[in-house]
């Protein structure tokens, strides 16, 4: 018995001291991650590695977004997307139901549509005399539904989506239609504006039309109205530059009233300026905007009864600011855009302030698209696509 005791107690002893060795030689972290490993009771299981974790198992890593293909910045929304249309000499652009119909003029290759985004681009000119198009205008609650306005052909429609075009002139020959624009959200109305001063509007889909004065006050201008309110327009005199003299027939900004079927000059937004663009707010007529050549964008909350400059933090301050588009958000009734010096801009703010959508330069056509909500934007050389920024 007194054997069987010296021979454990041999034994302890034996195991006491490669334990001590093992500690002096390695200290008591490694001691603990036999024990724990062993057992699990001490720290749990040991975690791997990351270059150590399995293969199979997918890694899911925080996305970081960059806005624009060449910038490093990190802003939470999409880039622009290049939608095709490579070197067509993009005119006007128009959208409906996730649809986008793209005139083009001076290559003779019509109108393009797209139903994917710009995956895929056909063209739609079976029927049209004049390929040349200056304008093109689609029914928001008929993607198949479209009006076209081409140099020397007049105005046609297509009620499929652009496979066949019929001519609706108002009459014989009306010259360069330089203004088109829908009366109502189904696209049954319509009106037009001529470089020789007519202005008729057809509530048939051009079958029949109705002519009203207009020369010479709204002669060499652009059509623009807004959703909320079709039947009221307001056109400028593209192109010219001078100064006020007669206030009934000189203005370079007027409003048509259908009450009384007659246009009224509205306030000058600046003597000598040059308006390139006009645009409507797309919830409450009242807003204006104007992009000018040299001076900016301008504002009115009124109707065109006042404006005011809004070029804060836009480019070329105290210099020539060059602004060749401006046009209201369909999401966000605070919410416009501008193409100045070539770059776009967003304010949320209705023109408080600016901030630069950058990747894209040389652009000259902003255009909106709504479901999906995407930006749409014709540069020197092809169509781009920005989701709602």
């Amino acid at each position: 018995m007194r054997s069987d005791k010296r021979g454990w107690v041999g034994i302890i002893s034996l195991i006491a001291s490669i334990i001590a060795i093992f500690v002096f030689l390695t200290g008591w972290e490694n001691v603990l991650d036999v024990f724990s490993g062993a057992s699990g009771l001490l720290t749990g299981p040991t975690p791997l590695p990351q270059d150590q974790l399995p293969t199979s198992e997918p890694i899911v890593v925080s996305p970081i977004l960059t806005y624009g293909p060449d910038s490093t910045s990190t802003l939470p929304t999409s880039s622009w997307t290049n939608l095709g249309l490579n070197a067509e000499p993009i005119s006007d652009i128009s959208t409906s139901q996730g649809v986008i119909y793209v005139a083009t003029f001076g290559a003779g290759h019509g109108i393009f549509k797209s139903e994917d985004l710009g995956t895929t681009w056909y063209a739609i000119n079976n029927g049209l005399e004049s390929l040349d198009i200056i304008l093109i205008e689609a029914s928001p609650n008929n993607s198949d539904l479209l009006y076209s306005a081409s140099n020397s052909g007049g105005i046609w429609r297509s009620e499929d989506g652009g496979a066949t075009w019929v001519n609706v002139n108002p009459k014989e020959y009306c010259g360069t239609p330089i203004g088109l624009a829908l009366g109502s959200e189904d696209g049954n109305t319509i009106y037009w504006l001529s470089c020789n001063g007519d202005f008729s509007v057809s509530t048939n889909k051009g079958k029949d039309w109705k002519e009203s004065y207009c020369w010479p006050t709204c002669t060499l201008g652009l059509l623009r109205n807004s959703p909320a309110d079709r039947s009221h327009f307001y056109s400028f005199r593209k192109e010219y530059r001078f100064s006020l003299t007669d206030p009934n027939t000189d203005s370079l900004l007027l409003r048509f009233s259908p009450e009384d079927d007659k246009w009224y000059p509205l306030a000058d937004v600046g003597s000598g300026l040059l308006i390139v663009e006009l645009d409507v707010s797309y919830q409450d007529p009242r807003f204006l905007l104007v992009a000018t050549e040299e001076n900016g964008i301008y504002r009115s909350q009124d109707g065109g009864g006042s404006w005011s400059p809004i070029n804060n933090s836009l480019p070329g301050q105290g210099n020539e600011l060059i602004c060749t588009d401006a046009k209201f958000s369909p999401w966000d009734s605070a919410s416009i855009f501008a193409v100045c010096n070539g770059q776009a801009y967003q304010s949320k703010d209705l023109g408080a302030n600016w901030s630069l959508l950058p990747g894209l330069t040389d652009i000259s056509i902003l255009a909106m698209m709504t479901g999906p909500e995407y930006l749409l934007a014709a540069a020197a050389t092809s169509l781009h696509g920005l989701e709602t920024p």
